[in-house]
């Protein structure tokens, strides 16, 4: 069965679009500029922090039709030397004792470090190939769409076993700065082990006094045999990273 996830925070209203292709040689022009963008933070991010807060819910009947909200979770991340650390303050409000949150369903402490350097898909080591879309425009903002494919490379544990998986998906990018805007990405991983889908959304954000433009939003999915789970999640707060403010790993007191 093929599960469709809709993210709300990505239903913009879409006005026009240009199906025409750019020739071969432009289209690799754009790949590689956005590819060059796409990694510019790899060994160039300042350290910093913020808040994840994540709202995780499950579907046993394996339809997508049943889901029942789980609980909400506020992680204090640390972003230094390109490592991320989490901690847990809060389950719904009120702190989590002894309680660690991948004994209770689904985390996503992986997400922001893959979303803010993407390597598993604009390196030219993955051997990525890149598909031109269409030309579109949204909320007044011209957008390129392209898809994804990268072959199986990541190797991944499942129980006892160690599988390759790879990825496939879209993004949209500015034509004015190559950025990407959206990212959409389903894990090609074999049908016994879990199946991932993630939705990555971009803003401005100010660091250290410079604008940066980073993850503030996703949605990551996951198909674990009938059981679905979901966790929507936000990244708010970014500031710069202090030692004096250090996040650890450990159980919250």
């Amino acid at each position: 069965m093929r599960v469709v996830f809709l993210l709300p925070f990505l239903g913009a209203t879409l006005v026009g679009q240009n199906d025409t292709p750019p020739d071969a040689i432009h289209q690799k022009e754009i790949i590689t500029r956005i590819s060059q963008v796409a990694l510019r933070y790899q060994g160039h991010l300042p350290d910093f922090s913020c808040t994840q807060l994540t709202d995780r819910s499950r579907d046993d009947s394996g339809t997508g039709d049943h889901w029942k909200h789980q609980d909400t979770l506020d992680e204090a991340l640390g972003y230094s030397n390109g490592q991320a650390i989490f901690k847990l303050v809060k389950i719904n409000g009120k702190p989590p004792g002894r309680l660690h949150l991948l004994q209770n369903g689904l985390g996503s402490q992986g997400v922001l470090s893959a979303a803010l350097v993407p390597t598993h898909v604009f390196d030219a080591r993955v051997h990525a190939r890149f598909t031109w879309l269409k030309e579109e425009v949204r909320q007044g903002k011209r957008l390129w769409v392209f898809s994804y494919e990268v072959p199986p490379f990541l190797k991944i544990k499942n129980g006892s076993k160690e599988v390759k998986v790879g990825f496939h998906g879209t993004f949209t990018a500015d034509p004015d700065t190559g950025m990407i805007l959206t990212r959409h990405q389903v894990m090609d991983s074999p049908p016994e082990t879990p199946q991932y889908v993630t939705d990555i959304e971009y803003g401005p954000v100010s660091l250290s006094g410079q604008e940066l433009f980073l993850p503030v939003k996703a949605s990551e999915n996951v198909r674990d045999g009938k059981h679905l789970e979901r966790n929507e999640i936000q990244f708010v707060n970014y500031r710069k990273y202090s030692a004096d403010a250090a996040v650890t790993y450990g159980d919250s007191k």
